[in-house]
């Protein structure tokens, strides 16, 4: 099917009835996909397509991180990103900062989705009109996300083990300030809302295990450390792990 379009998203019991929509709507030889990462990669490689859709949630947190890293590898290739459900605007400029091509949204109003569909099926751009007017206001546009850095990584583990800024300098040896520093890009980078997002990328990308993790400062049964602290981030390995 080269030159056709591949659809990606996690539902995939409703890829057939999606598949047939978007025939129906005048996309060209249209295939779906649930799978991620390298077997995204084989689905490119095999399919050749012009166009690839992709549900913004798709990878939980940090989907535009991991288009930035398929744009980089598939130059050519037209990248729409498709909001069906909640997605903020705030976070959606990462996408059009890690190479993405569109943005459509269907909050917008089916009238505009669908002018969006049709933008992207002609092999032209659109960006819905809430991310515009967030890229607009910013004065400068986020960067392309990039690999965390060693240090980086042991800060994001460390604050997904639920150590506060304040712990994660003291374990360190460095300061509040820097590791504040360091936090902001790394939610930048991985393009998370908060640390239990984070968590999900480091898992999703390989840089955390269950063994590399240290629940500060000790974990009880019911998910409560030592010193009172609900430990949510315990709570999310649990669901994902």
């Amino acid at each position: 099917m080269a030159g056709g379009t591949l659809l990606v998203s996690r539902a995939e019991k409703l890829l057939p009835t999606w598949k047939a929509k978007f025939e129906e709507f005048g996309f060209k030889d249209v295939a779906a996909t649930s799978r991620d990462k390298d077997g995204l990669r084989l689905a490119i490689i095999e399919h050749e397509p012009q166009i690839l859709l992709i549900c913004c949630g798709f990878y939980k947190s940090a989907t535009p991180y991991m288009m930035g890293k398929l744009t980089g590898e598939f130059g050519g290739l037209n990248v729409a990103a498709v909001n069906i459900h909640e997605y903020p605007d705030e976070l959606a400029m990462g996408f059009m900062s890690n190479g993405v091509n569109s943005y459509i949204n269907i909050l917008d109003g089916m009238e505009e989705f669908y002018r969006g569909l049709r933008t992207v099926r002609d092999g032209g751009t659109y960006v819905s009109e809430g991310v515009r007017k967030a890229m607009e206001l910013r004065q400068e546009l986020p960067k392309r996300g990039g690999a965390l850095t060693a240090r980086q990584t042991e800060i994001a583990k460390l604050l997904c083990s639920g150590f506060l800024a304040k712990e994660t300098a003291s374990a360190l040896a460095i300061s509040v300030t820097t590791v504040k520093t360091h936090k902001r890009e790394i939610y930048r980078i991985a393009n998370a809302r908060n640390s239990a997002e984070l968590l999900r990328f480091l898992v999703a990308e390989g840089m955390a295990t269950m063994e590399s993790l240290n629940f500060y400062p000790g974990i009880c049964g019911d998910g409560i450390i030592a010193n009172g602290r609900k430990n949510v981030f315990a709570e999310e390995w649990r669901r994902i792990a």
